[in-house]
């Protein structure tokens, strides 16, 4: 989602959507929609839908974290990975990760679900937006890694998916970030990552 916070002439607070799509001569084309809101709250908590942030009745955040860098990279060099989009991700200035679920204590459960889970989601915020990975998995699809030394990272395999969300505020970036990070969504249909 190529999006822009705003403000009106008037103070309200505004939020362009900016959507790319194929004209009836096959030429790509820019739509844009712009919203205005009454109140800034209005306008951050339609963002916070749209890009699964919010957390909803009955979830609960399992861990807020600062974020030094992220990174997704081919689990395959074979499958042809586009090194471009994934480099578009070091570019970006990461502030923080959190983890979202089910609240097993509102659902009168001993642990939150994290097979075939609705509301498992990975967001990862930058200054620019976020990136959020809705974790509907299946069993044995959690494969996590720890590396031996101690480092402080944590390395996730996905199957190929369709449960990553990106919304970039394009006024805050370079001007290709919002095409690579499209190009970055595209491959990862298609290819296993890490």
């Amino acid at each position: 989602m190529n999006f822009e916070y705003v403000t009106e002439q008037d103070q309200a607070p505004g939020m362009r959507l900016h959507f790319r799509e194929e004209s009836p001569d096959k030429k790509p084309r820019v739509c844009t929609v712009h919203l205005v809101f009454q109140e800034g709250k209005d306008r951050n908590q339609l963002f916070g839908t749209l890009t699964s942030m919010n957390i909803a009745k009955g979830e609960t955040a399992f861990a807020q974290v600062p974020l030094k860098s992220f990174h997704i990279e081919s689990a395959d060099q074979a499958e042809g990975f586009s090194q471009k989009g994934s480099r578009v991700l070091e570019k970006l200035q990461w502030q923080e990760a959190k983890v979202v679920n089910q609240d097993p204590e509102a659902a009168g459960l001993e642990s939150a679900p994290t097979v075939m889970s609705e509301s498992l989601r990975i967001v990862c915020r930058h200054s620019a937006g976020i990136v959020a990975d809705r974790m509907n998995l299946g069993p044995g699809e959690l494969l996590v890694r720890l590396p031996v030394d101690g480092a402080p990272e944590l390395t996730l395999l996905r199957n190929a998916q369709q449960d990553l969300a990106v919304a970039i505020d394009s006024s805050r970036t370079h001007q290709s970030v919002p095409d690579d990070l499209s190009e970055l969504l595209h491959t990862l249909t298609t290819a296993s990552t890490i």
